[in-house]
């Protein structure tokens, strides 16, 4: 196939897959509310208020933004949508140019089907949600690592200022403390994360930036999480266990035995943190320099671990790692990577159908027994991608 072929063909599967994405997302009139909120908290920060405390200040500045060039509640939604259009866009630009040229044209084909596939089935949440963009941000930290490991740090610095999760991916930038490759990475990270925060100090104050950390604390099960699974099948049949509104401003789960699993939330995010430190230690005092599809690998198999072991899960957070995927299958090629594609996008469409379709029935009391079927498909999906990964991290 030709260049020219090929960027007309990614051209159209783009437009065509984003259309109906978008028709069926603003069908979806419930699956708004988060967009009504970013509005409503612009508002209220525009006339001196605290608002939206809860995300980094680097997520805001977005939002602000689009607060500045629209008027009304309909042309902030098209500028969220625009927004994370772009987002989208600017990924799909990089995989189709991948398409058309290049020794692995094939890779890029499939990390360029697997990625439009995604992006139609993951729905409202791609388009109404900013969780895109810490993703889209590791994505280019994963394409730079294996061309320039600065740019690489600056984009995973940035990633961390604007959602907490990439802060674990920093230990992927260590490498042998030999070698000043190492620090000047962890250099770059960090200094892209201080001007970042010293704007936000400057702008809004100390308040604004610790606000975030502490939100995190005070949160309970989430109803989507894995750990959450079995309690939501019991309130399905038992008055005991409940689906609730918390003050964390989601769906919580209640009832005998959950503080246990919090506590095994803990103990495995504490084990996934071991993991990490025993990878980090072994590349910290070797000899070689890690190779980039190593740390990809290193990368997807830890925010896969962290989301699997957290208390909190919410259907957005697919797109935390779902550039990443798109990146590698593209990149470093491979049955087990291009497997893990097929069962993203198989997760993708449980969650658009579980969110919004279905969410109604799942947080009414009791839940409908559908609606917890569909998430304990899409928790089994979730689960079953987490085999692999840590075989390439070495």
């Amino acid at each position: 196939m030709s260049r020219r072929a090929s960027l007309l063909l990614t051209t159209v599967s783009w437009v065509a897959t984003r259309l109906i994405m978008v028709w069926f997302s603003l069908r979806q009139h419930e699956q708004w509310g988060d967009v009504r909120y970013y509005l409503e908290g612009v508002e209220k920060e525009s006339v001196g208020g605290r608002a939206l405390v809860e995300y980094p200040d680097a997520t805001v500045i977005p939002l602000r933004m689009i607060g500045w060039l629209t008027e009304g509640l309909d042309s902030f939604t098209l500028g969220v949508i625009a927004f994370c259009l772009l987002l989208d866009a600017a990924l799909s630009g990089w995989l189709a140019r991948r398409c058309a040229g290049g020794d692995h044209r094939r890779d890029a084909w499939w990390g360029f089907s697997f990625w439009i596939l995604f992006g139609m089935f993951i729905g409202p949440v791609m388009i109404a949600r900013l969780d895109l963009l810490p993703g889209v941000l590791v994505a280019g930290a994963a394409v730079w690592i294996g061309k320039n490991s600065r740019i690489a740090a600056v984009f995973l610095g940035v990633a961390t200022a604007v959602k907490l999760w990439p802060l674990a991916l920093a230990t992927g930038l260590v490498g042998p403390w030999r070698n000043r490759g190492t620090w000047a990475r962890l250099a770059w990270w960090a200094g892209a994360i201080l001007i970042l925060a010293v704007l936000t100090l400057v702008t809004s104050g100390w308040w604004r930036v610790v606000s975030p950390l502490q939100y995190q604390v005070d949160r309970g099960l989430q109803s989507e999480t894995l750990l959450a699974t079995p309690f939501i099948w019991l309130a399905a049949f038992d008055a005991r266990w409940s689906v609730t509104y918390a003050s964390s401003k989601s769906f919580e789960v209640f009832g005998t035995g959950v503080g246990a699993a919090l506590i095994v939330s803990s103990v495995a995010s504490l084990g996934v943190a071991l993991a990490a430190l025993v990878v980090t230690a072994r590349r910290f005092f070797g000899t070689g320099e890690p190779r980039p599809v190593a740390t990809r690998a290193y990368w997807l198999a830890l925010v896969l671990l962290i989301v699997v072991t957290s208390k909190v899960f919410s259907p957005q957070y697919l797109l935390w790692f779902g550039p990443l995927i798109a990146v590698m299958i593209t990149l470093d090629g491979g049955r087990l990577t291009r497997a893990i594609g097929v069962l993203m996008v198989v997760t993708a469409g449980l969650t658009s159908w579980f969110f919004p379709l279905l969410f109604d029935s799942f947080i009414e009391a009791p839940p409908s027994l559908l609606s917890v079927v569909w998430t304990a498909l899409a928790n089994c999906t979730h689960h079953r991608r987490q085999i692999g990964p840590f075989r390439r991290c070495a």
